[in-house]
């Protein structure tokens, strides 16, 4: 377990060496072992080198990252940099890359309408749902403002206790 707090953390934060994370999650799996990297784009240089020995030292590893392509420099030699452009052209050989579709309008016009307690007709979802430029996050932010809440609470759907 604290082996994906140290992830979520950045390595580099902790000041804590690689070899002493790998030798701690590899005397703690004697099943396979699956990584969550969310933001892969941001991983910092001793993330990257542990997810490196990791990989040479447990072929059994699973790294299951997500990053934004335009903020990823994939690098196809693999070079010998730590970033995450590097590691994905070392492990080529390994990885499969699934690329997400975007969300449509209507799809956005639905999590704000969700996050308003909104029917998804109402024009505020609607706005919303078209300015999001396509992150679901920022609806989700939006939906958290008081203004956006206020000029929301005219549409609210009915309570759906």
């Amino acid at each position: 377990m604290s082996v994906f707090m140290f992830l979520a953390l950045g390595l580099d934060a902790l000041a804590i060496p690689a070899q002493s994370l790998v030798a701690a999650a590899l005397g703690a799996a004697s099943v396979p072992l699956v990584i969550f990297l969310d933001d892969a784009h941001w991983a910092d240089p001793s993330t990257i080198d542990f997810l490196d020995r990791l990989l040479i030292a447990n072929p059994a590893t699973l790294v299951v990252a997500t990053a934004w392509p335009d903020l990823l420099d994939v690098q196809s030699d693999g070079g010998q940099r730590l970033d995450a452009g590097s590691f994905i052209g070392r492990w080529k050989d390994r990885l499969t890359i699934r690329r997400l579709a975007s969300l449509s309008d209507v799809q956005l016009t639905q999590i704000a309408a969700r996050a308003l307690d909104l029917f998804p007709a109402s024009p505020i979802a609607t706005q919303l749902g078209q300015r999001a430029a396509n992150n679901p996050l920022l609806l989700r932010l939006w939906a958290g403002l008081a203004p956006v809440a206020r000029s929301a609470a005219a549409g609210r759907a009915p309570s759906r206790r």
